[in-house]
């Protein structure tokens, strides 16, 4: 049962950030991409030979006992855990940072990671040191979608209704 309510709440996650990918963007009708998907690191790592990569997609881990699901579309971001979900915004100065305001049960409502600066990216990894003084690696699990669906079909009927 907890396993089917965290992959229900994973898709929930999913289709919510999908639904909210849009919000904050421009209306003048520029194709400017966020600047999430604008970080990128420049040539292939000479120690691992990876190649750069993008905040973008969805990525995985384990911390405290829990796997951790980060999906970063646009400038949208969702951190899903069994204790709760997380959602916010990528923002770009320096280096991406994530702002993530979180619910469920979480101890400190999931306020030690609620701010979250990307240390490193490539095409396999992703690190993130979080405001609590953690930094976690994700493993990338798949790639962010090229257009955002205009159509979500039967993915809203797995959105719980209250």
């Amino acid at each position: 049962m907890r396993t089917s309510a965290r992959v229900t709440g994973t898709a929930a996650a999913i289709a919510a950030v999908l639904l909210s990918g849009g919000c904050g963007q421009g209306g003048d009708g520029e194709d400017e991409k966020p600047a999430a998907e604008k970080s990128q690191n420049t040539g292939v790592d000479p120690e691992t030979e990876r190649q750069p990569g993008t905040v973008q997609g969805i990525w995985r881990t384990s911390a405290d006992g829990e796997e951790l699901v980060l999906s970063i579309f646009a400038d949208g971001v969702s951190l899903v855990r069994e204790s709760g979900t997380c959602d916010g915004r990528v923002t770009e100065a320096d280096q991406p940072t994530l702002t993530l305001t979180c619910n469920g049960d979480q101890g400190d409502n999931g306020t030690e990671r609620s701010n979250g600066t990307v240390e490193k990216v490539d095409s396999e990894e992703l690190t993130i040191s979080w405001n609590s003084g953690a930094t976690d690696t994700y493993t990338k699990i798949a790639d962010a979608p090229k257009d955002m669906p205009t159509d979500l079909g039967d993915l809203e009927d797995l959105i719980p209704q209250n």
